[in-house]
């Protein structure tokens, strides 16, 4: 019997005059209180009972150990799985491996055990905030006959928890070429070096292969997702080594884990056209033409307006970007701290656990949950050994084993997590192709956070709450105002529009489509993107990744025929489109802001102010558009089910004016929106005057190509021309007349935000 008492209690003894829980005074008087103990076990009550009955044997088990925790576990599988002749079905514990720091694990088995370091608070887990990994493990997939490649820093090749999944012929030192992937370490030494200045980078490859792969039931350290799979270090460099480490093997290498990423904060980067050339190339003709799959970090720096938008590797859609969520599932914590600001955007695919950093109050960055991974050896890695004088702590990493680490975080820690449940998936069926991978990670992830909001303290003081991140279309398009109308008021004209298409704008000549919030995409799909409390952009993709449902969709992918068919591309370029992009105006009378938009002249916001004088529009003169998006259609001999859009584009008047000012955002058919930029952000980099970047975004995976149908929102019917001012939206190609059905094809709106 168990009795969890929530997160905190006080310490009390029991009054000798109450009974304890679960005693009735009948039975009080048949056992007494001195059969009774109570036991502190992680902030938990556990309570063991003494029986006076000779005949019967009570046994407690506590998660807060190994042997504890498997015992449990199993038992609650016992009491939902009784066999037809009434008996118990019988488990082993295989499935759990037995070692010694797996009960610390809690991205694979989240029991809501401490998490984080003792110094300071306690922090715990939430019960099934993990990646689901157990019952994948009972069908016998560890990623056995699976290769992947950890292209990082090097991994330390003899690990005694990871040797024995890495075969030392096959590994690349992409930098040095001297045939040898192992990282270079040094030993700290307090005397020589500023213990908050040493750098733990050279250990991270071999804390990325712990995550995937560490050796199970060694009784060394903790386990690997996939703990039967092969590891192929590859040591990474400069660009050159990129692409030979992105064409070595092939055919022998199945998955590549890319815990690293342009860094500098808020600016965009990404590949050279060769390192593109050779991911493409490893993705078409790799695995024996089923394509190398590459699992990529999204990026740390959301907390600084970055977005992995502008990350050229996770645009790319031969690459499945990972964000992160930490222990709790959520965005900012009780425990007062926060996820560890991974960054998102419209073409990341999936989120995986990852730990979380204390708020701005508190002045130490090493509080916070972490996840617990192999380290280099000795004290050459992230995990330092106390001084053994004074016991000072020079990394804050409590882990008394410096061969393993409890404070791997970041995305770089997200990553190989996906990693490793995609080595369980090419396990139960090798035939997946690297786009099917994609597709089961999508249809599999769960949510999280399905009720919260991301205000923090001061938020809620001010009354300001965020959207649910699930919440899609967060942000309407900005709508030019309703017609003049003198019993209605100018605000409310200007504010609120109708949304009414067949209404004419003197401004436009065309209202837009009412974009209501719903809860999923056109296909069905939930997906989360919003933003934090401190206005970064945050959100968890298509969901946490759940390795059960993952490697039950797998096995099953080709029986059920689920395979996709071949990749099908359609490209449509607008050559020297030339169209100017305003600056935003102000109305002067309530100093309400008008973004300028696409085609749109300055002066525009002349028919904004019309709206406040003392006899509107009596003597108006006219005033410029504003602007209106750009629609193209996709032929119906082109029609295809989308998985990427990619959006190049070249916007001149400088890259920082644009980031930071220029809303960029597509509408899909089916009114499903991808913002493609951060643009609430602030503080990029000029890094010059023309910016030449492709955005991508898969928030429209699943959905049709075609032209569809705009139905109203509150009647949910079909919207009828009664203007006969044209059957698709904002496309002069699709001229329509009065009667026929208005439709939508793909817009891409910009709205500048910017002076």
């Amino acid at each position: 019997m168990r009795f969890n008492r929530g997160l905190s209690y006080r310490r009390q003894r029991i009054p000798k005059s109450r009974r304890p829980a679960g005693v009735s005074r009948r039975q009080r008087k048949k056992i007494s209180q001195k059969h009774l103990s109570f036991e502190m076990l992680e902030d938990r009550r556990v309570m063991s009972a003494q029986t006076p009955l000779a005949e019967l044997e009570l046994v407690s088990y506590s998660s807060a150990t190994p042997e504890g925790q498997r015992a449990i576990f199993l038992r609650e599988l016992e009491r939902y799985a009784p066999q037809p002749n009434g008996t118990q079905a019988e488990y082993v514990s295989r499935s759990i491996p037995s070692d010694p720091l797996v009960a610390d694990q809690w991205h694979l088995i989240n029991t809501g055990q401490q998490v984080g370091n003792p110094d300071f608070q306690d922090i715990f887990g939430v019960p099934g905030e993990d990646i689901n990994v157990v019952p994948a493990w009972q069908l016998g997939y560890t990623g056995a006959g699976v290769v992947v490649a950890v292209i990082d820093t090097g991994v330390e090749t003899d690990h005694p928890d990871l040797a024995a999944n890495i075969d030392p012929l096959l590994q690349l030192d992409a930098l040095d070429r001297d045939g040898d992937a192992n990282p270079e370490v040094f030993e700290f030494d307090p005397n020589d070096q500023d213990p908050w200045l040493v750098s733990s980078e050279n250990a991270h490859g071999t804390e990325v292969a712990g995550v995937i792969a560490a050796v199970a039931d060694n009784g060394l350290g903790g386990t690997g997702i996939a703990h039967g799979a092969q590891i192929v270090p590859i040591r990474l460099g400069n660009t050159q080594a990129k692409i030979d480490a992105f064409r070595y093997e092939t055919d022998q290498i199945d998955i590549t884990n890319n815990s690293w990423g342009p860094g500098g904060g808020r600016r965009l980067d990404g590949p050279t056209p060769n390192e593109i050339l050779a991911l493409r190339d490893s993705v078409i003709f790799g695995r024996g033409g089923l394509g190398v799959i590459h699992v990529w970090a999204a990026g740390n720096g959301a907390d600084n307006g970055d977005t992995s938008s502008y990350d050229g590797w996770v645009n790319s859609r031969y690459t499945i970007g990972v964000t992160g969520v930490d222990h709790d599932g959520e965005y900012n914590n009780i425990d007062g701290t926060v996820t560890g600001f991974p960054e998102t955007g419209a073409s990341v695919f999936v989120a995986a656990p990852t730990g979380s950093n204390p708020l701005n109050i508190v002045d130490d960055t090493r509080i916070g949950s972490g996840i617990v991974t192999t380290d280099t050896t000795g004290d050459t890695g992230s995990n330092i050994a106390p001084d053994p004088d004074t016991g000072q702590e020079f990394n804050r990493d409590f882990l008394l084993d410096t061969d393993y680490a409890s404070r791997f975080n970041g995305t770089s820690a997200a990553a190989p997590m996906v990693s490793g449940v995609i080595a369980l998936m090419l396990e139960a069926n090798p035939n997946l192709t690297w786009r099917d991978v994609q597709e089961i990670l999508i249809r599999s992830a769960r949510q999280n956070a399905k009720f919260s909001t991301q205000a923090d303290g001061s938020d809620k003081t001010l009354g300001i709450e965020h959207k649910n991140t699930w919440i899609i279309n967060q942000t309407p398009l900005f709508h030019d105002p309703d017609i003049y109308d003198p019993d209605i008021p100018a605000a409310t004209l200007i504010a609120a529009p109708t949304l009414d298409l067949n209404l004419t704008s003197l401004v436009s000549g065309v209202h837009y489509a009412p974009t209501p919030q719903v809860l999923t995409t056109a296909t069905g799909y939930t997906i989360s993107q919003g933003l934090g409390a401190n206005g970064e952009m945050i959100g968890y993709a298509h969901g946490v990744i759940d390795a059960e449902a993952a490697v039950l969709l797998a096995e099953q992918w080709h029986t059920k025929g689920q395979a996709l068919p071949p990749e099908l591309t359609f490209t449509t370029t607008l050559e020297s489109l030339g169209a100017p992009l305003p600056a935003l105006e102000v109305v002067a009378d309530n100093n309400f802001e008008v973004p300028g938009g696409l085609f749109g002249e300055s002066g525009f916001i002349d028919y904004w102010d019309e709206y406040f004088v003392e006899e509107p529009f009596e003597d108006f003169a006219g005033a410029p558009s504003r602007g209106r998006p750009l629609e193209l259609t996709v032929p119906d001999s082109n029609a295809m089910t989308i998985e990427t859009l990619e959006v190049h584009m070249k916007i001149s008047g400088g890259t920082a004016a644009a980031l930071d000012g220029v809303r960029m955002v597509v509408v899909s058919p089916g009114g499903t929106f991808s913002d493609l930029n951060h643009y609430q952000g602030s503080g990029a980099p000029d890094q010059g005057d023309l910016l030449d970047f492709t955005f991508s975004t898969n928030r429209s995976w699943g959905e049709r190509s075609d032209d569809a149908i705009i139905f109203d929102p509150v009647t949910a019917e079909p919207i009828i021309d009664t203007s006969g001012s044209g059957g698709n939206q904002f496309n002069s190609f699709l001229p329509g007349s009065a009667g026929d059905l208005i439709t939508r094809g793909w817009q891409l709106h910009f709205e500048n935000w910017g002076p």
